[in-house]
């Protein structure tokens, strides 16, 4: 289930100019490699995995395929959602994993690029993922957090209560227009 949640999580993308508005600058294939890590005393060796984001239009002008596939071989795992538009002009958009799960997502702009946001919770586990389309290269980070054992400082007299998580595993990974595997 974190899997899946974490590959919910490469819904996340962008751009800067209005030629690279969203979805459409994303329509096609996009491939590299995503490297995995879980930090302090559990952490083992870092993993590295190919990853492929495919995405293309439908029927549907609102909704685009968002097919995302981990690893190869034995390994593989596709998970074919769909992008949906929610409200374009406000940069709301959606992950719809086609099993009752949609996940809000938020177009954020910044000078140079674009972004796709979003946090949810799967269980105990917090995750915050992004996708952003920048000189090229579509980057993904995805942080997944504990939320069971948050650390709570502050909350005397006028200072707010502050909940602070530990982080469980991180993702990153870079990709680029490219042939789909087998293609």
């Amino acid at each position: 289930m974190i899997g899946a949640a974490i590959a919910t999580l490469a819904l996340l993308a962008g751009a800067g100019t209005d030629a690279d508005a969203l979805p459409e600058a994303w329509v096609g294939a996009w491939v590299g490699e995503t490297r995995g890590v879980v930090p302090g005393p559990e952490r083992g060796e870092a993993a590295t995995f190919r990853t492929e984001l495919r995405v293309g239009p439908t029927d549907d002008p609102d909704r685009f395929t968002w097919t995302i596939i981990y690893g190869e071989g034995e390994l593989r795992q596709v998970r074919a959602y769909e992008l949906m538009v929610v409200d374009r002009a406000l940069g709301r958009y959606a992950i719809d994993e086609k099993n009752s799960i949609v996940i809000d997502v938020l177009l954020v702009e910044f000078d140079d690029e674009s972004s796709l946001r979003t946090i949810f919770e799967v269980g105990d586990v917090r995750i915050v993922a992004s996708y952003t389309l920048r000189d090229g290269a579509l980057e993904m980070e995805f942080s997944t957090y504990g939320v069971d054992a948050a650390n709570v400082s502050g909350g005397e007299g006028d200072i707010p209560e502050v909940r602070s998580y530990t982080l469980r595993a991180a993702q990153r990974g870079v990709l680029r227009r490219g042939a789909p595997d087998g293609e």
